[in-house]
């Protein structure tokens, strides 16, 4: 009983996908074209790259008051500013924003538009960032086996 290992390590595994309708966004997609967000499951290296993405914006904030110290705060503040890092977005947001980014498959994503998707569409955001969290969440999927040998075609004889 318990896991067959062999088995698991022969496994092909192809990752989960899905369309998330983005109703809000119809007017940015062709007339009469179905408004669909395709997105895809993380591998567990990406959701690590997304929680690294927001201890990453938390860090550099310190980092850059501790480069221009206590004398230059209101430079620091202003630096921080200018980079957007006032902690005015929650880490939550941020992981989102990588999320979307990394798990966007039509249209390729980018952080520019995570980002003004996050700004200009909240709603469709967290929808596909759920989607994309929930095909995370449920792992590849096995694929189908692949032939153990090569066997030539039959042709005429």
């Amino acid at each position: 009983m318990g896991l067959d290992a062999q088995k698991y390590l022969k496994t092909r595994f192809e990752i989960r996908t899905a369309d998330v309708e983005v109703d809000g966004l119809v007017d940015f997609f062709p007339s009469g074209e179905k408004a669909l967000w395709r997105v895809r499951g993380l591998t567990g290296q990406e959701v690590g790259q997304t929680r690294q993405a927001a201890m990453l914006r938390r860090d550099l904030g310190a980092v850059i008051d501790g480069l221009l110290g206590a004398s230059s705060s209101e430079k620091a503040q202003a630096v921080k500013e200018m980079m957007h890092l006032n902690g005015e977005v929650p880490e939550d947001v941020v992981k989102r924003i990588a999320t979307l980014t990394l798990g966007s498959v039509d249209p390729p994503g980018s952080e520019e538009l995570s980002v003004r998707l996050c700004e200009n569409h909240p709603i469709e955001f967290y929808n596909i960032t759920n989607k994309i969290l929930l095909l995370t969440g449920m792992g590849k999927m096995p694929g189908k086996q692949e032939p153990s040998g090569m066997t030539p075609k039959s042709g005429p004889a």
